[in-house]
């Protein structure tokens, strides 16, 4: 009985082996997975000889001459030419600033380069008190435009001429006193004059006026026999050198010289 069961027990494992070899024959096989088609990517065209490829870049549009242009429409672009107006331009002009307030004159330019202007300037005759009181004056002025824009160096040389005349009596005689100052002055200034293509121009100047020489003269003007009665006084020689060296001395006064407002139109 001992030896019957390890045979039985042998013999058994043998089966189940046998028959797992058997299972593993009959199995029919799973069928090939085909595979897929190798897809043919074409090669690339030759370049043409001494061609490149490159790939272009997004670059941006840059302005043409044309658009250039109309930007500068403002300012003078060309130093033979104002603002397409031509190389020599002149017009009328009017003016507001200091020390004489209102003025007018004619005002040019010989390119971009140049400028020029007549001009004359008054102060309307007031009276204070009893004294009445005028001024005006003549000048010419020269214009150097360094850059050919609206910025420029200018000097001015003219003659101005402040008056004043009362009526007083002296020993009992009216008396008519009349006092003109003349003085030659120059004025070193420098400005801006911004022009536009259809002629109109506008500015201003900023300076000093400077005295070269001044020169006082007295009107005495008396409507009576006894005339000579007056001038052989004291109080009139005293009073004749005081009027004439305070005119000198205001004459030669070193003046503010400011004109805010300048427009005109070149024709």
């Amino acid at each position: 009985m001992k030896i019957i069961r390890p045979v039985f027990c042998g013999f058994a494992l043998v089966l189940i082996l046998v028959g797992a070899a058997y299972a593993q024959q009959a199995a029919p096989a799973a069928p090939p997975v085909p595979a897929a088609p190798a897809v043919s990517v074409p090669a690339a065209a030759p370049a043409a000889p001494g061609v490149q490829s490159v790939v272009k870049k997004a670059t941006p549009k840059k302005k043409s001459d044309d658009d250039g242009e109309k930007e500068e429409k403002y300012y003078d672009t060309s130093v033979d030419d104002v603002m397409g107006l031509g190389p020599f331009v002149i017009g009328p002009k009017i003016q507001l600033g200091l020390p004489v307030p209102v003025g007018f004159g004619l005002e040019g330019r010989i390119t971009n380069l140049i400028g020029f202007s007549f001009d004359y300037q008054f102060f309307p005759t007031i009276k204070i008190n009893t004294v009445t009181v005028g001024l005006n004056s003549y000048d010419g002025s020269l214009r150097i435009f360094p850059w050919e824009r609206a910025f420029f160096l200018g000097v001015s040389g003219g003659l101005q001429t402040l008056s004043g005349n009362t009526t007083k009596s002296i020993v009992g005689i009216d008396t008519k006193i009349e006092v003109v100052v003349k003085t030659y002055y120059v004025t070193p200034h420098i400005g801006w004059r911004w022009t536009w293509t259809n002629g109109f121009f506008m500015g201003m100047e900023i300076g000093a006026q400077i005295a070269a020489k001044a020169d006082t003269t007295l009107t005495i003007t008396i409507n009576n026999p006894n005339a000579a009665l007056v001038t052989a006084t004291a109080d009139y020689l005293k009073a004749e050198k005081d009027v004439k060296d305070m005119g000198n001395m205001v004459g030669s006064w070193p003046l503010p010289h400011f004109s805010f407002l300048q427009i005109g139109w070149y024709l």
